[in-house]
């Protein structure tokens, strides 16, 4: 970036003088003014790219984990041996974390909502001694009333699938600022600041530069320190229903899809001859002591605050700082403008 950078400045400083020469040929005031004015802005738009380089520094050699131990919180485990827990595997880490989070929150939805349709198709047939003279019967559906909990379900994995993807939008954007495609935009901010007519266009360029890669990755870094948003809100121990068998983990029941597909007349209590109340269905698909509901509700809600809430409120930030990094070069910009192209 910085020979990039210097080229675009040396080229900038060349038209400069250029036009410094012509206006001193000419006689022409206005362009000796233009020239002079945009020989003191050069070195102001120069003096960015190193202010990036040094924050660019900084945040490559803070430890995140040293600053976690300050607060009392675990260390970040690397995913890759020998990775850098710096500001910038912070953020990614965080955004890696979220998506995971919300593709088991969606997996959990969506076994309670298969699971609920499963029941609300169950429905027995009653019939008393003098129906065999007629058609007269009794219908009873037990699950009826769980036609509410399946259309719960089906906005929670909505949510849940909305959590996932908004997640792995913000990771493409941190991975593309990351890559170091956001600073393309410096030298040609850098160059076209002291353009006519493109000086607002060029501090717009330099202040996105400055605001992806800087307070971009920094506030999802400090995001990444609220361990608790990722706590699921399942039981980690539950005795088995089966004696002997080892206690269950309940996050890990759920997102195992076996226990809803792939039943066959080998599993109890699911053999094609095996007559089974409301209860016995409804224990066959949640051993576990219960439908942990709210429980599922509450892990969804995390996710979508983890997944959608905290990453779009670091972006907001990134984007009003491009207004506020803009005024340093002297020129006002459109935020609403700025929230369009990003």
């Amino acid at each position: 970036m910085l020979p990039i950078a210097g080229i675009s400045a040396v080229a900038t400083g060349a038209i400069i003088a250029a036009v410094y020469m012509y206006g001193h040929a000419t006689s022409n005031p206005k362009l000796n003014e233009w020239s002079k004015t945009e020989a003191v802005q050069l070195p102001v738009s120069m003096a960015s790219v190193f202010l990036i380089i040094l924050v660019m520094n900084s945040f490559c050699a803070i430890d995140i984990n040293s600053v976690r131990g300050i607060f009392g919180k675990p260390p970040i485990v690397l995913a890759t041996p020998g990775a850098t827990t710096n500001i910038y595997y912070a953020a990614e880490s965080y955004l890696v974390q979220s998506a995971s989070f919300s593709r088991d929150a969606m997996i959990i939805a969506r076994y309670h909502h298969s699971v609920y349709n499963i029941l609300l198709m169950r429905s027995t047939y009653r019939c008393d001694a003098w129906c065999w003279f007629g058609n007269s019967g009794t219908t009873f559906q037990g699950f009826a009333g769980y036609s509410g909990r399946l259309n719960l379900m089906g906005l929670l994995f909505n949510t849940a699938l909305t959590s996932y993807l908004s997640a792995l939008n913000s990771l493409l954007i941190f991975l593309f600022v990351k890559r170091g495609f956001i600073l393309l935009l410096l030298p040609m901010g850098v160059f076209l600041r002291s353009m006519p007519f493109l000086r607002t266009f060029g501090s717009v360029l330099i202040a996105l530069s400055m605001s992806f890669f800087l307070i971009y990755p920094a506030t999802l870094a400090v995001f990444s320190m609220m361990d608790g948003v990722f706590d699921d809100p399942f039981p980690k121990d539950v005795q088995s229903p089966l004696p002997g068998s080892p206690s269950y983990n309940v996050k890990d029941y759920f997102l195992n899809e076996a226990n809803i597909y792939g039943r066959d007349s080998e599993t109890p209590d699911l053999s094609s001859d095996a007559e089974l109340d409301d209860s016995a269905l409804m224990g066959t698909y949640f051993p576990l002591s219960g439908e942990y509901l709210f429980e599922t509700v509450e892990f969804v809600a995390y996710a979508f605050i983890a997944a959608v809430f905290l990453p779009t409120v670091a972006l907001l930030a990134t984007v009003a700082s491009v207004r506020y990094l803009a005024r340093m070069y002297g020129e006002e910009i459109d935020l609403s403008r700025i929230v369009q192209m990003v």
